[in-house]
């Protein structure tokens, strides 16, 4: 099969007739049995075999050695970028892989072909948009095992271009999702090229940690406080080492150096001193991973720094150095980097580079089996499912009621509020009464979708004559609201005790199909944002990562006398919300806003469910 690479630009990225160009080419090469890599990109290039297509002169743009990094770029320039910083570091690259327009060949492609390669260690990618994402994350999910792929995704501030009427879709962006979707493949994303780079340089030179547990040393606080700052924000261990290890460091290290959570052997320290220092924490079982911070313009410190650390690398832990300045430091950096030591200038990047290796670590022990498999027809009645979608249709309807979405959950054995709808104040009365008290009221309308904001929500009624007043009560507010609203009667349901509040929601992306959401829940869930983003199946594994991913997630945690909330409660729900979705794919966006979670179960209060527009219906 033949091959070509196509550097021109001038085709679908002009738009109008030259998208016809373009597919006119790929079509002509395909009669013939060639694939295409381009155009509009930079070219490849190989530093093995030296095949190099790059338009960019020897003398414009170096061309490194061998290596073990691979890029594989959507844009030319970073391509470039790479190049020369993997050249003049020393580091080398394997192969770069500019593909711009990906007329024909791919991401998929190429992420299968560098999964074979044994010159490739690892795999890194800029990435503007996936061509095929569900084929793209099965072959990341394959290749993972092997070797790591680090990604870099830009268009972080599309918002994603519709009107929502969940809070799901309001808070799903492009970015978020696709984000997620990498990363439940197993792939560590960045924020930015440095990063790329950065994490790329750790893991290619770098063993991997056992575990989070950081140790530092340093001869200058700055840039190691930074570092920590970073950890703790990740839920990263620093400085957790044994009262053994301090008593020793204590008795070997001068009397000036400090041992904090940093080792501080402060601007006095010595190479021996690094010596001491380092060998005491490598040596430490509480050390996953050292990170030596060196302020190489202090003179006590001499070159001795590159034999010690040398000599560390025998502990067979990862090793990360930090230090900036001028020619000297520039001079010892490429030292340290040539005996397979990354180094970087500067706390919070040698912190992301560790924490990349500790992200591939922990991929690498997950357990990508299917925990759902085959689980959604054990977990859902979808006949009575779908006889509930097919009620609201034969309305006209694309909005559930409240009541006709948490029969829709029950369907799928999610605990839901005890509630009935009530056509008048007597009714209402007579059903509070069956329930007990206290009772809340909701307003049930086809063209009320936020209750709460239209009047239509009253809390906490303790007696049948509060639920009489209060029946007319919401009824009158949410007519003033709303005067041409149709409302259907109130519905009077059980006040549920007070719990943890979190929001469990869904909504389907055009690239992605159907994405789950999980955040603390309650009315400030799209001021605070706080949320996580799964892809169906939801597997256990993943569903806990989604709910330990939350910033704010020690709410959940026993905290100021109260217990835990019930965790596994919440990975159940996640799991039957993922059955749903992937059962009945007419869905469009669906809300379980608040979900009551307790030290024991949970409970959806409100439920919002929104079925795509009957043109667009995929399944009956």
């Amino acid at each position: 099969m033949g091959s070509v690479v196509i550097v021109s630009g001038g085709f679908k990225e002009a738009g109008g007739e030259f998208v016809d160009l373009e597919k006119s080419v790929v079509d002509t090469a395909k009669k013939h049995g060639m694939r295409i890599i381009g155009p509009n990109c930079i070219g490849i290039y190989d530093s093995k075999t030296r095949l190099d297509t790059c338009f960019q002169s020897i003398e414009r743009m170096l061309r490194p050695n061998t290596g073990g990094m691979s890029l594989i770029t959507q844009s030319g320039t970073v391509g470039a970028a790479f190049m020369e910083w993997a050249a003049e570091s020393g580091l080398g690259l394997s192969k770069m892989i500019s593909y711009g327009n990906r007329a024909d060949v791919d991401e998929t492609d190429m992420v299968l072909h560098l999964a074979r390669d044994q010159d490739t260690k690892v795999i890194v990618m800029y990435m503007e948009s996936l061509g095929n994402p569900t084929q793209f994350l099965k072959a990341a999910r394959a290749t993972i095992p092997k070797k790591p792929v680090v990604v870099l995704k830009s268009g972080r501030t599309d918002v994603g271009g519709k009107a929502a009427l969940s809070h799901t879709g309001s808070l799903a962006g492009a970015y978020q999702i696709a984000i997620a979707a990498l990363e439940q493949a197993g792939v560590i994303t960045v924020r930015d090229m440095d990063e790329l780079y950065d994490v790329g340089k750790a893991l290619y030179l770098q063993p991997l940690p056992n575990g989070r547990r950081v140790g530092m040393i340093t001869n200058g606080a700055g840039p190691a406080v930074m570092a920590t700052d970073l950890f703790t924000e990740h839920g990263v261990q620093v400085g957790g080492y044994s009262a053994e290890t301090r008593d020793k460091l204590a008795k070997t290290l001068p009397s000036y150096a400090l041992v904090g959570l940093v080792a501080d052997l402060t601007g006095s320290a010595t190479s021996e001193d690094y010596r001491k220092g380092i060998e005491g924490l490598l040596e430490d079982v509480n050390t996953d991973i050292l990170i030596v911070f060196m302020v190489l313009q202090d003179t006590p410190l001499d070159e001795g720094i590159l034999d010690v650390l040398a000599k560390a690398k025998q502990y067979d832990k990862p090793i990360i150095c930090c230090a900036a300045g001028g020619p000297y430091t520039a001079k010892i950096t490429k030292k340290l980097e040539d005996l397979g030591l990354p180094v970087y200038p500067t706390g919070e990047r040698a912190a992301r580079a560790a924490l990349g290796l500790m992200s591939y670590a922990e991929v690498k022990e997950r357990d990508f089996g299917d925990d759902v498999k085959d689980r959604p027809n054990q977990l859902g009645d979808l006949t009575a499912a779908k006889r509930i979608l097919n009620e609201a249709r034969s309305g006209g309807r694309t909005v559930l009621l409240e009541s006709e979405a948490k029969s829709l959950l029950k369907c799928y054995g999610i605990p839901t509020t005890p509630e009935k709808v009530a056509t008048d104040s007597e009714h209402a009365a007579a059903y509070a009464d069956d329930l007990g008290y206290p009772v809340v009221l909701k307003i049930s309308s086809p063209d009320i979708i936020h209750k709460t904001e239209a009047g239509g929500v009253l809390l906490n009624l303790a007696s049948p004559e509060e639920v009489r007043v209060g029946f007319d009560k919401v009824v009158a507010k949410s007519r003033e609201s709303n005067p041409k609203a149709k409302i259907e009667g109130l519905l009077v349901q059980k006040l549920i005790p007070e719990g943890r509040e979190v929001v469990i929601g869904m909504i389907r992306d055009d690239r992605f199909g159907a994405v789950i959401m999980f955040g603390l829940g309650g009315v400030f869930v799209e001021v605070l944002k706080d949320v996580a983003f799964g892809i169906p199946p939801i597997s256990r594994a993943v569903a806990l990562e989604m709910i330990r991913k939350l910033r704010s997630f020690p709410a959940l945690e026993a905290f100021r006398g109260k217990p835990p909330a019930d965790v596994d409660a919440i990975v159940d729900i996640l799991q039957r919300v993922s059955a749903l979705v992937k059962d009945i794919d007419d869905i469009e966006e669906m809300d379980l806003n608040p979900l009551i979670v307790h030290e024991r179960g949970a409970i959806a209060v409100d439920a919002r469910v929104v079925l795509t527009p009957l043109q667009d219906v995929k399944s009956g």
